[in-house]
């Protein structure tokens, strides 16, 4: 099956300067345990603009690495930014296994001059070039979907999203973010697609079945790049997950205590509990994560710790310890009225280490 995509012919453009970038989402998962954890938890972006942030859906990571115009240098600017979660945030890694929440591999193309920008904002040049990237890019991707992507309104063909700079290529998952050589062979292909249509005003198209021939894609691609091209989602549904080695990215080794504050926290309130810790982590067993969770203001100034003396009365709201994890109940007071004093948290920590060692 040929199919035949053409753009006005005004639209043309002799050397269309095309930018290459991506916001692609990702899952926050435990490095000891490997589960699903909202990424709000880890990461703080209120204003969701953050190199290493917040999707708008706060459970979900999201990458904003700066535009190219080489595939390979987008590339290299993701690479910068998943060693900069790593580093930041020990005992997390970002992950592609979409069970959890929908992920996508959204492709920016922007322009690198007005003329360009405008075209790719044009509605009857932006129907063709979406078009276009469904034929070559988007039949192929759909097939490495992550579960949670698979039923939703998230797995269509055809989903874009006209932006200031250009537009936004919707229809990709993550999953291709599986190793650098697969991001890049899609954003060349991306990019080659674009120029051409633009350059030439049209595209012939030849499928083998719903996806694009391998012929058809060696207008774009080394016969070395199609064949990885074409393999994506076999190497997806076979690995599963980020392959960081091939990213060139260690994963540091947990910390002995992890911390992950639940309900209301003010900033100054839970910097000054993590940096005390850091004082006393050696007293707290190896992997432990330390949950600090909310006991309502109407409580009083009362502890869900059991070695406090101002424990609470009646059952926690949460159990106490299930295996590494360790849930510690703290009023609103020092959570949101008040920073505590570095004493205060010192004295705090030495209920919940004698609680521990009390069960040990």
């Amino acid at each position: 099956m040929k199919a035949r995509i053409s753009i006005p012919s005004w639209a043309r453009v002799s050397e269309p300067d095309i930018l290459l970038g991506g916001d692609p989402e990702f899952e926050v998962r435990d490095l000891l345990t490997g589960g699903f954890v909202p990424a709000n938890r880890v990461l703080y972006d209120p204003d969701r603009d953050a190199p290493v942030g917040l999707d708008g859906a706060s459970n979900t990571a999201e990458l904003r690495p700066y535009p190219s115009h080489a595939p390979s240098g987008y590339v290299e600017n993701v690479r910068k930014l998943l060693k900069s979660f790593l580093r930041n945030h020990k005992g997390y890694i970002l992950s592609i296994k979409g069970e959890n929440v929908p992920i996508g591999g959204h492709i920016h193309i922007g322009g690198g001059s007005d003329e360009v920008t405008e075209l790719l904002r044009d509605y009857d040049v932006l129907e063709k070039l979406v078009y276009a990237l469904d034929f070559f890019v988007g039949s192929v991707l759909r097939r490495a979907n992550p579960p949670a992507r698979e039923g939703s309104s998230y797995n269509e063909l055809g989903a874009y999203e006209c932006k200031p700079w250009g537009f936004e290529y919707r229809t990709p998952p993550a999953s291709y973010y599986i190793h650098p050589e697969t991001v890049r062979v899609v954003y060349k292909l991306t990019r080659g697609v674009v120029k051409t249509l633009l350059r030439e005003g049209k595209l012939v198209a030849e499928k083998d079945g719903s996806i694009p021939s391998f012929k058809g894609l060696l207008r774009f691609l080394t016969e070395r790049e199609a064949r990885l091209f074409l393999a994506i989602p076999g190497i997806y549904w076979e690995k599963g997950e980020i392959d960081y080695t091939l990213w060139g990215v260690k994963i540091p080794e947990p910390p002995r205590v992890r911390v992950e504050f639940g309900d209301d926290w003010n900033t100054p309130n839970m910097e000054v509990f993590l940096k005390e810790l850091k004082k006393v982590e050696d007293c707290f067993p190896k992997g432990t994560v330390l949950h600090l969770y909310g006991l309502k203001a109407s409580r009083g100034f009362v502890f869900a710790i059991p070695r406090s003396p101002l424990r609470m009365e009646g059952d926690f709201p949460h159990p106490w310890r299930k295996g590494r994890e360790v849930f510690a109940g703290l009023p609103y007071e020092i959570r949101m009225e008040r920073v505590p004093s570095k004493r205060e948290v010192r004295e705090i920590l030495s209920w919940i280490i004698s609680s521990l060692k009390e069960e040990d």
